[in-house]
């Protein structure tokens, strides 16, 4: 990670939450294995496309967001 983001959550009382991030700008070589019985190259595609566009994991729309390349 590259740092701590930090922000107040407010329900009955008022508290922080701090999650490690990585600057946009960071890039990854990743390796990734699809049946190709399942998938066709175009659904690949629209799934990693999709999955970067709306985020990965619990905080997808602040931290999980991704170009695929």
């Amino acid at each position: 990670p590259d740092g701590v983001d930090t922000y107040t959550v407010t329900a009955v009382r008022s508290f922080f939450k701090a999650y490690e991030y990585i600057n946009p700008e960071t890039t990854f070589d990743a390796t990734m294995h699809f049946d190709d019985e399942l998938f066709t190259e175009e659904q690949i595609e629209l799934v990693l496309n999709k999955c970067g566009g709306i985020g990965l994991g619990a905080f997808r729309a602040r931290f999980g967001k991704f170009v695929w390349v």
